[in-house]
């Protein structure tokens, strides 16, 4: 009997030190870091959701002639990626390029004249 209420004494003691040490967190603690858990999974939604709306490129090169055409399956959108150094000085060849392409793709507004000119050749 003795020995029995000894080990219920130890036990609870050890019980008691435990919870302190390994499984207890105060409530205002608690409160924190569920809040910094929803803005943490609000914000990874919204970075979900801005890579989902960019867009996925894959690309295939495809020869006629004497030009090589990058296809871009997911837009649909073509461009001249290599002809002959005579046909880059015509202005319409130069601007089909993916050069110019992905240029105005990126800025549309083309605020750079002189980036515009040496992509696209206007």
């Amino acid at each position: 009997m003795k020995t029995r209420a000894v080990l219920c004494l130890s036990l609870s003691v050890l019980f008691l030190c435990a919870c302190e040490d390994f499984g207890y967190v105060e409530k205002t603690k608690y409160d924190q870091l569920a809040q910094e858990n929803a803005e943490l999974k609000k914000q990874l939604a919204e970075k979900q959701e801005e890579i989902s709306k960019m867009p996925h490129h894959h690309y295939s090169l495809h020869q006629k002639g004497f030009r090589t055409f990058r296809f871009d399956a997911d837009t649909g959108q073509t461009c001249i990626m290599l002809t002959t150094e005579a046909d880059w000085k015509n202005q319409k060849v130069k601007s089909q390029s993916c050069d110019c392409v992905d240029f105005l793709a990126d800025d549309p507004s083309s605020s750079n004249a002189d980036l515009r000119k040496l992509y696209c050749g206007f």
